[in-house]
């Protein structure tokens, strides 16, 4: 799916089309959430796309479809149509629509949604974020985000290390990365996150200008080209609004696991 010129703004702006789409569909899904919402706001976005890019791959949370020509190569789409699945069922208005388009085994666009907010955040390469949310101000960046696994033995080390960090948890993993990315978080970290809970907002961050790393079980720092078992690998992610933030929350992590290996 080498693109040239035209044929990528088509697909963004069928994009931008698609999102705003869902973005409806889930909002109207949300008044009676159902068990099944996921997959068909998933197999909306394939009939779609298979309409208008019928050669473009996916790669979903809710469908294990293989892609044309037996797995997944690195071109293509990721979606997760609804992060943070437990909220949605629940009522609990933080979820998200999380679209990634790669080449060459890169995010190249994506788009993060808030269907319950309100909010969009896009971006491609190269070309910053742009996104509907209003700025922040105030205290919101003395925040991270943290797995609740993390959680009891942070306030100690934020101690140790003499930073005011707050920990906490929302339970949407792409609309929380989008928040470090527009300034609501000041980093956080993701244990066991699937590819597409991450693919969309990692070049969220990384457009923003801020540190990310993403760390898979089988030791790559990137998005692997390769579609066997990509599915089943889980990531470690990493991010942070400046260095600082980003040293001492992956510190944090080393830290646990060694304390986990000497135990």
């Amino acid at each position: 799916m080498t693109d040239d010129a035209a044929m990528i703004a088509r697909r963004s702006e069928w994009g931008h089309e698609e999102v705003a789409r869902l973005e409806a569909s889930v909002r109207s899904r949300a008044l009676n959430p159902r068990a099944e919402d996921d997959a068909e706001v998933e197999a909306e976005f394939r009939r779609s796309l298979s309409e208008s890019f019928p050669a473009d791959a996916v790669l979903g949370e809710e469908i294990e479809t293989a892609p044309a020509g037996g797995g997944w190569s690195g071109e293509g789409w990721v979606i997760d149509p609804i992060d943070g699945t437990t909220n949605y069922r629940l009522g609990v208005p933080y979820y998200a629509i999380a679209v990634a388009r790669f080449s060459e085994s890169r995010v190249v666009e994506s788009w993060v949604v808030d269907p319950a907010g309100g909010q969009r955040w896009h971006t491609s390469e190269g070309n910053g974020v742009s996104t509907s949310a209003r700025p922040v101000t105030g205290e919101w960046a003395r925040l991270v985000c943290l797995p609740h696994r993390l959680g009891p033995r942070f306030p100690e080390w934020a101690r140790a290390v003499g930073r005011r960090y707050k920990g906490r948890s929302f339970g949407a993993v792409a609309l929380e990365m989008a928040w470090v990315a527009h300034g609501r978080l000041a980093g956080g970290v993701w244990l066991d996150a699937r590819i597409w809970d991450i693919a969309a907002a990692s070049l969220l961050v990384r457009e923003a200008g801020f540190r990310l790393l993403t760390l898979d079980d089988l030791g790559n720092t990137e998005f692997a080209a390769a579609g066997e078992g990509l599915r089943e690998r889980r990531y470690t992610v990493v991010a942070g609004r400046d260095d600082a933030v980003f040293d001492h929350l992956a510190g944090f992590v080393a830290s646990e696991n060694d304390r986990k290996s000497e135990g």
